[in-house]
C-alpha cells in the first residue's frame, strides 16, 4: 500500500500495525491524512487509527470507498474434507 500511495503522488506514506505506531511528527504541517488497509486486514486497526487522530484533533473524517471487494473463497478440498471428518458429516 505504502508503495501504491507513493505512486499516486502521495508526499509520504507509512506502514503501520496499530495506531501507537503513528508518530506525530509525521503530522507536522499535514492538513490531509488518509488511512488504508489491505483486504486481508480486519477493519478493527483502521477504526482505532482513526479513534486515536480524533482524540488528537483530527476529528474531521470523511469515508471514500474506491473499490467494494464481493470475491468470496471456497475452502480448499483438503480443508472441506478435514472439516467433514472432524464433525461427522458426509458431503452429498
Amino acid at each position: 500500500m505504502v508503495e501504491v500511495a507513493l505512486a499516486a503522488d502521495a508526499w509520504d506514506a507509512r506502514l503501520v500495525d496499530c495506531a501507537e505506531d503513528v508518530d506525530d511528527a509525521w503530522l507536522m504541517d499535514v492538513t490531509t491524512v488518509g488511512v488504508t488497509s489491505g483486504a486481508s486486514v480486519p477493519d478493527i486497526p483502521v477504526q482505532d487509527v482513526l479513534t486515536w487522530r480524533a482524540q488528537h484533533g483530527w476529528d474531521d473524517v470523511q469515508t471514500i470507498i474506491t473499490a467494494t471487494e464481493s470475491i468470496a473463497f471456497s475452502p480448499s478440498k483438503g480443508l472441506r474434507r478435514d472439516l467433514r471428518a472432524e464433525t461427522g458429516h458426509r458431503e452429498e
